[in-house]
This record gives C-alpha cells, sequence and structure tokens, in this order.
C-alpha cells in the first residue's frame, strides 16, 4: 500500500525528533558519567551549603571509575600525551585564566611578598598582572597546607586538588577517560622519571630541576633501602590517620619535593618562577611557593595520593576526625573544567574526598566496592594526649652522626592512662629549631641500651622557611624576629617503650643523608612523651 507523501514527510519528521530525543539523552547521560567535553553535571559546580555537600556526593556516585595508572607503564602513554597535550594548552592561555598552567599553579602558592629571593616586579614573563605582591594575588591563590596550623589538612585537600586538575586536563586534551598517572618512585624498579618529563621539547618539562633527573638518569639508589626517605614500610605500619598524615607529609612528600628541586649536591638554578636564583636546592620542586609550577608536581602527588590510598584500603586505614579538621578550618577553593569558582566547607571536601570517582590500577576498579570500603573505615578518635615524660633542655644536632641522651622528667599520669591498649600510641614530639632551613635528610633512631639502634622515622625540612613566615596564628612571630623557625615531628614509640618501666632517659641518634660538608645546625628544644 502507498502512502501519501503528507503522510511520509510526517513519519520523517516524527523520527528526527525521536533521534534528536535519544542523542540529547546520551548526551545528558554522559555528562552525568563524567565523560563529557561539558562537565556541568559533575560535582565540581557546588557551593558552600550544606545541602550541597550531600548533593555533590550524589554525583560523584554517579560518575564513571577514572583509572589512575603507573606512570613507567605502557598502558599510562595515552594519558601521559594527553597531559602534555593539555599543558601545552593550559601554558599559552593567559593568566588571568583559572585554567592556565600559571593560575593553577599558584593555588598552591606563588611568590609574594613575604617570600625572599622573589625579583618578580614588573618582570614576570608568565603573568603581566601579577607582580609579586599580596595586593595582586588571584583568587583561590596561596591556599595550600603549607603553613603552620593546617598540617591536617594536608592529604584532603591535595586530593582534591589534583582532583579538579585532572578535569581541566580532560576537557583540554579531549581524553574523555583521563586519569592522572602517579610516578611510583618507592619502588626502585620505577626509580627513573617518566621520560617525558626529561625531554626538552616536552610541555612537562622543567629547567630548574634535579639534574640527574632531566638528564633521564634514575633516582640515587642510595634513597632506597630500609630507613631511606623512600622506603615507606614503617609508614604503612601506621594505625591513625594524623600520624599517618603527618609522616607522609615528611617523607616521602617532602624528601622528593627537596630531591627534584636540586637533588643531594646542592644545584643552584634560575628559578623562572621567582625570576631569580636560588641558592641551596632553589629548583622549582623544592619551594613551596613554584613548586605546583613544575608539571612533574602532578604525578608525584598522584603518587602521595596512591600510598595513601594504599593505606586506607589495609586494615589499618583511617579517616581524619572531622571535628578537628574543622577546628582549624582552611579554604577549600577550585575552579572547574569551565574556569568557574568552586566553594568547598570543610564539611564538603571531606565527604568528596571519600567519594571521588577515582582508583588506581592495581586495586578493584569497581566504583561500588571502593566507596564500600570506605563507608566501612571510621574516624580517628578525637582523644586528648597524656604527657608522661617532658624535657626542655636544648641539643644540638651537628654534622653527620649526632647522639642524644635526654633526661626526661616524669610527669604523673592517671592510673589507667599509662598503659596504653590496642588503640592507644606513644608518641615522641620533637621541637626542632633552625636559623636555615636544612636541606637533605635526618633519619632518626632509639638508641637501645642493649642491640643495633630502630630506625623510628625522618625530619625532611621542605617548606620549613614557608611555615614560619605564614603562620595561621602569628605564634612564631617571636622566633622569626630571632631569625630562629621550628618544626614539629613526630615518631612513634609504641613498640619501644612501655609507659609502665619508662625511667625518663632517652636515647636518640641522628644521621644526616647528604653532602658532609653541608654546614646545617638544628637544635632540639624540648621534646615530650605523650599517650594519645
Amino acid at each position: 500500500m502507498k502512502h501519501s507523501p503528507l503522510l511520509r514527510i510526517a513519519q520523517i519528521i516524527v523520527c528526527g525528533l525521536v533521534m534528536y530525543a535519544l542523542a540529547a539523552s546520551v548526551t545528558f547521560a554522559q555528562n552525568a558519567t563524567g565523560t563529557p567535553k561539558d562537565a556541568t553535571a559533575t560535582p565540581q559546580n557546588v557551593t558552600a551549603s550544606p545541602q550541597d555537600a550531600t548533593d555533590a556526593s550524589q554525583k560523584v556516585a554517579a560518575t564513571t571509575l577514572y583509572v589512575r595508572k603507573n606512570a613507567s607503564s605502557p598502558a599510562a602513554k595515552a594519558d601521559l600525551d594527553a597531559l602534555n597535550l593539555a599543558m601545552g594548552k593550559m601554558k599559552k592561555l593567559g593568566c588571568d585564566d583559572p585554567t592556565s598552567w600559571y593560575y593553577q599553579g599558584g593555588i598552591h602558592w606563588v611568590p609574594d611578598d613575604s617570600t625572599d629571593g622573589s625579583n618578580l616586579g614588573t618582570n614576570n614573563p608568565f603573568c603581566s598582572s601579577y607582580n609579586g605582591t599580596t595586593a595582586a594575588l588571584k583568587p583561590a591563590w596561596d591556599d595550600c597546607t603549607h603553613r603552620q596550623g593546617t598540617e591536617l589538612h594536608f592529604l584532603i585537600w591535595h586530593r582534591l586538588y589534583i582532583y579538579y586538575l585532572e578535569d581541566i586536563v580532560r576537557a583540554k586534551s579531549g581524553k574523555a577517560d583521563f586519569a592522572l598517572p602517579y610516578w611510583n618512585y618507592v619502588d626502585q624498579k620505577d626509580a627513573h622519571m617518566p621520560a617525558v618529563f626529561a625531554k626538552k621539547t616536552s610541555n612537562l618539562y622543567e629547567p630548574a630541576r634535579c639534574t640527574v633527573l632531566n638528564q633521564g638518569k634514575p633516582i640515587e639508589s642510595k634513597e632506597y633501602g630500609p630507613g631511606k626517605d623512600l622506603d615507606i614500610t614503617l609508614l604503612m605500619k601506621k594505625t591513625h590517620y594524623s600520624a599517618f598524615n603527618s609522616t607522609i607529609d615528611t617523607a616521602p612528600h617532602g624528601a622528593m619535593h627537596n630531591y627534584i628541586g636540586g637533588g643531594t649536591d646542592e644545584e643552584t638554578f634560575l628559578n623562572r618562577i621567582y625570576q631569580a636564583t636560588l641558592p641551596d636546592q632553589g629548583g622549582v620542586m623544592s619551594q613551596v611557593p613554584s613548586a605546583a609550577f613544575d608539571p612533574i608536581f602532578w604525578v608525584h602527588h598522584a603518587e602521595i595520593d596512591y600510598i595513601w590510598q594504599q593505606w586506607m584500603n589495609s586494615p589499618k586505614g583511617q579517616k581524619p576526625n572531622l571535628a578537628q579538621l574543622k577546628a582549624a578550618p582552611i579554604p577549600y577553593n577550585f575552579f572547574d573544567r569551565n574556569g568557574k569558582p568552586v566553594t568547598l566547607t570543610v564539611d564538603q571536601a571531606y565527604t568528596m574526598a571519600f567519594s571521588l570517582p577515582v582508583t588506581y590500577d592495581t586495586m578493584k576498579p569497581n566504583l561500588a566496592e571502593a566507596k564500600k570500603l570506605m563507608s566501612e573505615k571510621v574516624e580517628e578518635a578525637a582523644t586528648e594526649p597524656t604527657e608522661i615524660a617532658h624535657s626542655a633542655t636544648p641539643q644540638v644536632v651537628k654534622g653527620k652522626e649526632t647522639s642524644l641522651t635526654m633526661k626526661m622528667e616524669m610527669m604523673p599520669a592517671p592510673n589507667d592512662k599509662v598503659a596504653p591498649d590496642s588503640n592507644r600510641r606513644v608518641i615522641l614530639h620533637l621541637v626542632v629549631s633552625f636559623a636555615k632551613e636544612p636541606k637533605g635528610s635526618y633519619h632518626v633512631y632509639l638508641q637501645n641500651e642493649k642491640g643495633a639502634p630502630t630506625f623510628i622515622g625522618h625530619m625532611t625540612f621542605f617548606g620549613a622557611k614557608h611555615h614560619a613566615h605564614h603562620s595561621m596564628t602569628n605564634a612564631n612571630a617571636d622566633a622569626e624576629a630571632a631569625h630562629k623557625m621550628t618544626k614539629n615531628f613526630q615518631f612513634d614509640l609504641s613498640e619501644q617503650i612501655d609507659p609502665k618501666t619508662f625511667n625518663g632517659n632517652l636515647h636518640l641518634f641522628i644521621k644526616k643523608d647528604g653532602d658532609p660538608k653541608e654546614k646545617d645546625e638544628l637544635t632540639v628544644e624540648e621534646q615530650s612523651l605523650k599517650m594519645q
């Protein structure tokens, strides 16, 4: 039977409308799963209301799972190529564009008035509208946690920071499933920096970087082994979030910043972000205000996040205590792939940090299982520490090796807090002062009366000077005036010290890793032993 021309036209119109509707529904579904060219339906566009914290987590739950891959593996090549492509586009954007390379680096920090050595003025070749003064800072700049009083936010803030960069790269590169590769430098077989970062014609190359790495050579073998900066054996044994957060910040995080920014030979570089030559490991990565301008920063922090997620997936993993985070709030300000501002409360940041659609190639790529695992994790208990012993007798750490004998005054403590249960820890707190930010690493051992010393942790000083100049409370203003900076370290001695029998005598052995000609001098101002 033949149809009339009018009926045929009507059928074509109806068919077209149906196809349009299907296409629109597919596009919307893609936007909701995080695989589109426009991510307006993803959790970036949230506001700072309590309800939106729930909305954000629901939107994250609807997205696809992005799998971060080992940068040394063939599987990561496509993602490294996408990062290289996107970074090239971002470097061509004006610094007033929030999705540009310079703007994104400034969110971490940028040289400003209080940063010694900056020579920006009107000579900033990357951002003519920024002259190095705090008055010229752009929205969301200078927000990282490398300042006094914000340390507990370290892992969460950086997790969200690289997540938003990651989505900007998806938009710039056109690779909808892009995920940041991680440089697994704690494994010696992956000691080479990914080759694309060392290629001078690459958008990921930075000249003010450890010469060994830029020459395509591996991290020096002496950085590996028991008790070394890249040994995470002790780190992965931590049973409390605050201890894990503090320890990973020191090493491998801080240690690798210093290494990448100057290695162990105290190389001197022209730091283009400062527009100045900075002495003593003056590379881009070794300075907090310039670190995020080196593209290696992103795969370095993907590795730090990977180690954190490994610990979270283990039986020892704990979430941070939300009340403690809120007691010392920090700004969580980012930008989405479209350059729109994102403002998160601490509650919202906490929710997102444990519900992001991100996993790693060594973990089960199943979003439902990942979320179930996170939901089963408990918060670290907000217990007040009880001081067991204390000493305020200064002791100098100088040279390659130093032995310290500390006679600590025993403090009275309630009987129920003297003997630790399975969740209590014995923590040694050291307050260390110095006039010049030390370079390299110090390895700290507990000297037993019988037997070999026991390694208890690292002391590294990446960002120490920066901390001193950007105190949240100005509590260290007097120390700064006297040209003295301080940094606190914590060491878990739960397996080595029994509070019931401890007599106040503590013997430490501190070994400097690096050039023996270095003239660093530290003073241990205070020592205290606490139950937490």
